[in-house]
């Protein structure tokens, strides 16, 4: 009997123990209230990839707060209403290029569940944008809720830079999964330095420089959401580039030149004067012509079998002159000492430097596919979002006596040597 009593409180025993571990180890199915998600960010430097110097070092940020995240908005979307927002006001201040988790899953909201994050079709972070701080989006078309954003100093240093993130929702996340998003920059930033006429870098402190038709404002959308090239060909208007207010343009539609340039620049960096600009666009898209008809010509005939065979190719005549809007065109003018190699003497002119990250190779070409165009001809006339536009300028022969007169001049260009630039005589017309 009493042995019976023992095998039976034995087997009670392991029945209890058994089902607390059970307990122990179970995880919560996806309805439930406490997800397990951890979400994080991270943002490279400018110039990752076509930059002489800055590259992929953050530490070269040292105070610039170009890479600083001081705030975050998640969000999640669903066909673009905004099904959850989660507002970070805390300061985070992160200056490196790690991949920060910023929130995990003990607190996350309620709107976060694991249910809900899958139900999304696009997850969203924006950092540094004050004015979310006027409260929860939920139910807002997600589009709408980015007002422009005019915070912007040319040229001096940041506070911080808005930058937005936009993914799809994952499929393939457990309930401990960790959902990275990258952050990128709305600005562009700027640096142009120069080489006198032996070659030798120029100290910046002895040339001046200033840079026209810049942007301070800017649609702080991610960048799928902008128009495509086939909406921008249909109708300018729709790219927001071209609708935004160019700085400094007046009643006349042209820039209002400066009649000299004294002032020392404040942000230098690398033998440069740095800038930063919201983007522009400056192509004249009404130069873009229909089918191209020229297969098999005399003169100009082109010998492409997909060109032959009735893929469509856009017309655009270079050797006339640029496609562009001239008065939206974006630019610097310098004022630097040249020698004159055959006399000694030297004196001061101005010269004007052309905001670009890379050189034309297609000079000669006058029909383009939509991927050309879109890869090729396009990016040689935007300050693009999150773009390092990395320029040296020889100056090699006399410049011109008035920043105006600088608009037709014709200089040596180096464009971005580490990525895919080169060196060529840049002449405006």
């Amino acid at each position: 009997m009493k042995l019976n009593s023992i095998l039976l409180y034995s087997i009670l025993a392991i029945a209890m123990l058994s089902a607390c571990t059970d307990d122990s180890i179970s995880t919560p199915d996806d309805s439930s209230a406490d997800p397990r998600i951890s979400f994080a960010y991270r943002v490279d430097n400018y110039g990752q990839g076509m930059s002489r110097a800055d590259g992929a070092y953050c530490w070269q940020d040292q105070g610039w707060n170009e890479i600083q995240v001081l705030s975050l908005d998640l969000f999640l979307i669903k066909d673009g209403i905004i099904t959850a927002h989660m507002q970070n006001r805390e300061l985070i201040k992160t200056a490196d290029c790690l991949t920060h988790t910023f929130v995990n899953y003990a607190d996350l909201p309620d709107g976060f569940s694991i249910n809900k994050i899958k139900e999304s079709d696009h997850i969203a972070l924006v950092a540094n944008y004050r004015p979310f701080l006027d409260g929860n989006n939920v139910g807002k078309d997600f589009m709408t809720v980015y007002k422009n954003h005019t915070i912007l100093k040319i040229d001096s240093r940041q506070e911080g830079f808005v930058m937005v993130g936009y993914i799809p929702t994952p499929t393939d996340f457990d309930p401990k999964s960790t959902i990275e998003i990258p952050l990128q920059r709305i600005a562009a930033k700027i640096r142009v330095s120069l080489k006198s006429v032996s070659g030798a870098m120029l100290d910046p402190s002895t040339f001046c420089s200033t840079l026209c038709r810049y942007v301070t404002e800017a649609q702080v959308k991610p960048e799928e959401a902008l128009p495509t090239f086939t909406e921008a060909i249909a109708d300018p208007s729709s790219l927001f580039t071209t609708s935004v207010a160019v700085n400094g343009i007046g009643a006349d539609g042209d820039w209002d030149y400066p009649e000299d340039l004294t002032d020392t620049h404040d942000l230098i960096r690398d033998n440069g004067h740095v800038y930063y600009t919201y983007p522009s666009d400056w192509i004249d898209y009404s130069r873009v012509k229909n089918q191209c008809t020229r297969y098999g010509s005399a003169d100009k005939g082109h010998k492409d079998d997909d060109h032959k065979n009735g893929l469509r190719y856009e017309v655009i005549d270079l050797d006339d002159r640029a496609p562009i809007v001239d008065s939206r065109e974006m630019f610097l003018i310098v004022k630097a000492p040249y020698t004159d190699p055959a006399t000694g003497s030297a004196r001061e002119y101005f010269y004007k430097v052309p905001v670009n990250y890379r050189v034309s190779a297609i000079n000669d070409q006058q029909c383009f596919s939509a991927a050309d165009l879109t890869d090729k001809v396009f990016p040689l006339y935007r300050a693009e979002r999150n773009h390092f536009y990395d320029i040296i300028a020889t100056i090699d022969r006399p410049g011109a006596a008035t920043p105006l007169e600088a608009t037709a001049l014709r200089f040596t260009l180096t464009v971005a040597p580490l990525f895919d630039g080169g060196t060529y005589d840049y002449i405006y017309n």
